[in-house]
């Protein structure tokens, strides 16, 4: 039965940036957790579903389907940042103060600010509202993002308070930081929810944007550090779907001490909206996401060499 005593001051005081707090969460680790999702991350993968986490720091977010063209945005904003035009609403990021006084300008709420500074003590705050539903179920909180180590004294601090809590700790990671930021974090970390993106180096560079030795050394690393881990693959066509790529993250991974658990996750369009929202294109909006015997296919790749492989 976990304890809720908190480490007191401290930790609890320093401050990140976070984009949503994701209450009753099922699928970020055992149990019923509450997944935090920090903003930043290093990559750029074209069919990112979290597009509002790569900037670092807050940003407004804006809807057209609730707009309806007042133009207050436009005269709260300082910088001149909005422009609305027969085509639409624009916006200049590059000359955004992010002050958040167009969201509170906004009546139809077409506006919101995608990002706040929080501090660990805050956070962790919102996470106990749950605390029953850890207990009773064997969860706890996920740490995600964006990239959540590109915060690394943040997301110290929130593995901390976790632990001190008594709470089942888990870090969603791409990977493609320093040894040294996953190092520190493994005592107060009990699973590692490892996101792969490609085997192929430059297949992995033209759809991220930076090659992969150093996912792949850090992966090789926490398994021989003796962690617990989650390997998570998205599946685009066109980009990583093939056998060739399947069998070749099979043939590694089954080398590895400590997979619990392997998930194919197949492309979808849910992020296509906030990709408008942010004045961004969305890459892969051709991309027609794969077949259910596809991702059957692959997935007996997996289980076919001894993986343990979610929905096989």
């Amino acid at each position: 039965m976990p304890h809720y005593g908190g480490s007191g001051e401290g930790a609890a005081s320093t401050v990140g940036c976070v984009f949503n707090v994701q209450r009753f969460s099922i699928h970020d680790g055992p149990g019923v957790r509450t997944t935090v999702f920090l903003k930043g991350c290093g990559m750029r993968c074209l069919w990112c579903h979290n597009p509002e986490s790569l900037d670092p720091r807050p940003q407004p977010l804006y809807s057209h389907v609730k707009c309806i063209g007042c133009g207050k945005c436009m005269a709260a904003c300082a910088p001149k940042a909005f422009s609305l035009a027969p085509g639409g609403w624009s916006h200049e990021m590059g000359r955004c103060l992010r002050c958040g006084e167009c969201a509170k300008a906004c009546d139809a709420e077409a506006i919101s600010m995608s990002g706040r500074y929080a501090s660990v003590g805050e956070v962790m705050a919102e996470v106990m509202r749950d605390g029953f539903y850890y207990a009773n179920s064997g969860g706890g909180v996920t740490f995600s993002g964006g990239e959540p180590l590109l915060q690394p004294e943040f997301l110290s601090g929130l593995l901390t308070e976790g632990k001190a809590l008594g709470l089942h700790t888990a870090v969603e990671t791409a990977g493609n930081v320093p040894w040294g930021a996953i190092e520190a974090m493994i005592p107060v970390t009990d699973l590692w929810i490892y996101d792969l993106k490609a085997w192929d180096d430059g297949l992995h560079a033209r759809a991220t944007g930076v090659g992969n030795g150093l996912v792949k050394a850090n992966l090789g690393r926490l398994a021989a550090a003796g962690s617990d881990l989650w390997v998570r693959m998205p599946v685009v066509p066109g980009f990583n779907d093939s056998i060739v790529e399947a069998e070749s993250m099979a043939r590694y991974l089954r080398t590895l001490k400590g997979v619990g658990r392997v998930e194919l996750l197949a492309l979808n369009h849910a992020a296509e909206g906030k990709y408008v929202g942010l004045g961004l294109p969305y890459p892969v909006g051709g991309v027609i996401p794969p077949t259910s015997d596809s991702m059957s296919r692959l997935r007996a790749v997996y289980s076919g060499m001894g993986l343990p492989v979610a929905g096989a």
